[in-house]
């Protein structure tokens, strides 16, 4: 999925499927990968990726915080930063 349908995705686990933020989340990064047989992605840990968002808020109290990046890093690179 790519980032730009990330918040939406967050958006209808949350309100259509009564989904928790945590739950949203974890269904979108972590569980998402683990169904797909992708170990080292969907979560922050040693030996993953580093694929990581940084967002301005916190998407477990403001699932549109998703639509506010900070930082965009894929595989310990940054990509995007804003204002820079």
């Amino acid at each position: 999925m790519g980032f730009d349908l990330m918040p939406l995705a967050i958006r209808l686990l949350n309100e259509y499927l009564g989904l928790s933020p945590m739950e949203a989340l974890q269904g979108a990064t972590k569980h998402a990968a683990e169904a797909l047989g992708l170990p080292d992605v969907g979560t922050i840990a040693p030996g993953s990726k580093a694929d990581i968002l940084i967002v301005e808020g916190n998407p477990l109290e403001d699932w549109q915080a998703l639509e506010r990046p900070v930082w965009v890093i894929k595989e310990g690179q940054i990509l995007w930063a804003k204002g820079g």
